[in-house]
């Protein structure tokens, strides 16, 4: 049996076949050959990277009541975390530990606040697998800081409730 070899341009040239006739209930599969695009069409032009927006916003949330300021970051990056760094005087160790993707559940007890690394399962119904997800807290004397990857249902929707909710944001956040 002799192998026939040619190029993509034969390929492309190639003349399409005639339909296949069938007995009764058969069906035919034809194969159909996909030709990659040129390079040249794949690829952006040099110099042509798109313009640089203006910088994203922070992913940053804030209830303030009753003197007790509750921060809500969720997803945080390293300008979130510069703003951390900025307005509150916590330990570098603990801003580095809000970006880590696996941190053991720990409390580290500071000056002037408490630090605290939590999980809580989450189920995903789509794989059937519970995984653990993080969450960040620093607590001082008038804030409350979490620190998320958005994915704690009970926790979006209680931090929602008490924006939305003046009741529930003095239920929760009176002293």
């Amino acid at each position: 049996m002799q192998r026939k070899t040619g190029t993509i341009d034969d390929i492309q040239a190639a003349p399409a076949r005639p339909p296949v006739e069938l007995d009764g209930d058969q069906t035919a599969i034809q194969a159909v050959v996909s030709v990659p695009a040129p390079a040249d069409s794949r690829t952006r032009p040099r110099g042509s990277a798109p313009e640089p927006t203006s910088p994203r916003a922070l992913n940053i949330r804030q209830i303030t009541h009753g003197g007790i300021t509750w921060v809500d970051i969720v997803h945080p990056g390293q300008a979130e975390i510069d703003w951390l760094r900025r307005n509150y005087d916590f330990h570098p160790l603990h801003l580095d530990d809000t970006l880590s993707k696996i941190q053991r559940p720990k409390l580290d007890d500071a000056d002037d606040y408490t630090f605290l690394v939590m999980h809580f399962p989450v189920y995903s119904k789509l794989v059937r697998v519970t995984t653990p997800s993080e969450v960040d807290i620093f607590i001082g004397a008038n804030y409350l800081i979490t620190v998320h990857a958005g994915n704690l249902k009970p926790l979006t929707r209680f931090f929602k409730q008490c924006m939305e909710d003046p009741a529930a944001r003095s239920a929760a956040m009176s002293r």
